[in-house]
């Protein structure tokens, strides 16, 4: 398994609430502070063999895999070894939950 490209990254999470305030009159707009940092996820990323890629998030002592599939693989026309969801699939389960 060769490591050709790792990314850490950190992602914070305002406490839900800490919003731009809209009024009613259409041009005025009251800012408000942001919450406190609930908290920051690190992940790192490791790219293994072609499409597929493994995830690393603090906390969890097993990996997630993304990859390609179905139509997906279709469009890139690869052909991986093993197909994983792809990133996409996560982003929709995760608006969905």
């Amino acid at each position: 398994m060769d490591t050709l490209e790792v990314i850490d990254l950190s992602l914070c999470a305002p406490a839900l609430y800490s919003t731009v305030k809209f009024c009613q009159q259409p041009n005025k707009i009251e800012e408000e502070e942001m919450g406190e940092v609930v908290h920051t996820s690190r992940i790192k990323i490791v790219r293994e063999k072609g499409p597929t890629r493994r995830a690393m998030i603090a906390g969890f002592s097993e990996p997630i895999y993304y990859g390609v599939h179905g139509g997906i693989k279709k469009f890139y026309k690869v052909e991986p070894e093993k197909e994983h969801a792809a990133t996409l699939d996560h982003i929709v389960a995760a608006t969905a939950a």
